[in-house]
């Protein structure tokens, strides 16, 4: 019964994806509503199994995001989310728990810890509605980068105001030295698994390719493990240990790509299920009016002046600033920190779980669904990104500098109404295919390559690179008629 009661839950949180995808709404609404709609169905009320299981999902979800984000990214985009990630996480915090001591009369101790709680943003919900959309780049790199590194200031702040309600004589000095600690401890962690996983999966000579992809999250696992026995940041060291490995010459690389892709969905829809059964829905109608406000409060005050007080002085725009401050929705990260809360016996905790709950659903319904035509609206948005429905994958036995690649050509790119042999690249490429209207076309030289070709390519690592870069600089400089 247990096995078709999860496989159950598991069909219902895939087949309502779509329903989700049409009405522009979050995935993590949709499975937290299934989870509060089988609440009365099925009792569960074991915060413990919630907040271990929601690690690993995060474990899961980190390890995705990890491996798929390259170092230019981040290179591009640290500092504004290390700032935001950081100074605008305790600047949200300070701003919610002012409001949240007057409208729900609590201590300022459990005021600051529920502005902790909330205090960090989720990928997965912004990326669900943006991933295939043309948004600026450097504001979804912002997005992104700052989402898989915010986790831990919260985390630290959530268990630092835990420790200062539970244990008086606990110091702030001693606080700000944990901090410091877990924050460096997690980095070289991370960067020190990340590299010893890149060398043991290249090393390693494994029975089935399939395990391969299990090896490297088992990795990740043992990452976040060894984290928490040496008391630094598990979450950031999972981080970067997938960051490392997904920016270094591995084999079977797209394997462990869609493996923890596929897991990171896993991980997502069991997570917000399960979360959505630990709240009765008769105890969120209790505090509908307080949740309200301090929801309202996080959306539109205390996130727009974190993002615009630490973001002011950079060379980004009013519109681009506004976007980013509207794009800070609240998921699954906030609703495990206050399972802590709950274990802790935290006074007031459940009052606590309640109303982060009520903010999370309503910051991830309200800014999910207006969050495109924000972009539209602000000149953000060029509309649906073109996307290749096909995958074409060269599956190494051993680490090779080769790869293909594929590439599209889009209206505005150098390479349009081009024959292959006419292309500047010819002599250190090797085109394999050109796929055109669903048909698989000969890469012959006398071949003039169209609009929204698809055009895979067999050549080194660094030489894609040129050519991603190349191309890129060639459409930032063509006319905008093209």
């Amino acid at each position: 019964m247990i096995i078709l009661f999860i496989g159950f839950l598991l069909f219902i949180a895939i087949s309502t994806t779509t329903l989700s995808s049409k009405l522009g709404l979050p995935s993590l609404i949709v499975f937290l509503l299934v989870g509060m709609g089988l609440n009365s169905f099925f009792t569960f009320n074991n915060a413990l199994i919630a907040q271990a299981i929601g690690t690993m999902a995060l474990i899961t979800i980190l390890f995705d995001g990890g491996v798929q984000t390259s170092y230019q990214k981040v290179k591009s985009s640290l500092t504004y989310a290390g700032i935001l990630a950081t100074v605008g996480v305790f600047i949200t915090t300070l701003i919610v728990a002012v409001a949240t001591v007057f409208i729900l009369d609590l201590s300022w101790q459990q005021g600051l810890l529920f502005g902790a709680i909330v205090g960090s943003t989720d990928a997965a919900a912004v990326f669900s509605i943006l991933g295939n959309k043309k948004i600026n780049l450097k504001i979804k790199n912002i997005l992104e980068v700052e989402s898989g590194t915010n986790d831990p200031m919260a985390l630290f702040l959530t268990t630092m105001m835990i420790s200062l309600i539970l244990i008086p004589d606990a110091t702030i000095f001693e606080s700000v030295l944990l901090f410091i600690w877990q924050m460096v401890g997690g980095i070289i962690v991370g960067v020190l698994t990340g590299y010893a996983g890149v060398y043991l999966i290249n090393w390693m000579k494994l029975e089935a390719t399939g395990l391969y992809p299990i090896l490297a999250l088992t990795l990740a696992f043992l990452t976040y493990g060894v984290s928490s026995w040496m008391n630094v940041s598990g979450l950031l060291a999972v981080y970067l240990f997938s960051l490392v490995l997904g920016n270094q010459p591995l084999s079977y690389r797209t394997s462990i790509v869609r493996f923890g892709e596929s897991f990171a969905w896993m991980g997502q829809m069991s997570m917000f299920i399960l979360l959505g059964l630990l709240v009765f829905p008769s105890s969120l109608v209790s505090i509908m009016w307080e949740g309200l406000l301090i929801a309202l409060i996080l959306m539109f005050i205390a996130r727009p002046i974190s993002v615009f007080a630490t973001l002011f002085w950079t060379d980004l725009t009013t519109k681009q600033l506004t976007f980013i401050s509207w794009a800070g929705l609240r998921g699954a990260v906030p609703i495990i920190l206050a399972t802590y809360a709950l274990l802790a016996e935290v006074p007031s905790s459940e009052l606590i779980f309640n109303v982060v709950f009520f903010v999370v659903l309503l910051s991830a319904l309200l800014q999910g669904m207006t969050l495109l035509p924000l972009a539209n609206w602000l000149g953000l948005n060029k509309g649906e990104s073109i996307s290749s429905p096909y995958h074409f994958d060269m599956v190494a036995g051993e680490v090779s500098e080769m790869d293909i690649r594929e590439y599209i050509i889009t209206p505005n790119s150098s390479w349009k109404n081009k024959a292959i042999q006419d292309l500047d690249f010819t002599d250190r490429v090797n085109i394999n295919a050109v796929v055109r209207d669903n048909q698989l076309l000969m890469p012959e030289g006398s071949l003039v390559l169209e609009k929204n070709d698809i055009v895979y390519i067999l050549a080194s690592k660094d030489t894609h690179q040129y050519i991603k870069s190349y191309m890129a600089k060639n459409i930032q400089q063509a006319p905008k008629n093209v």
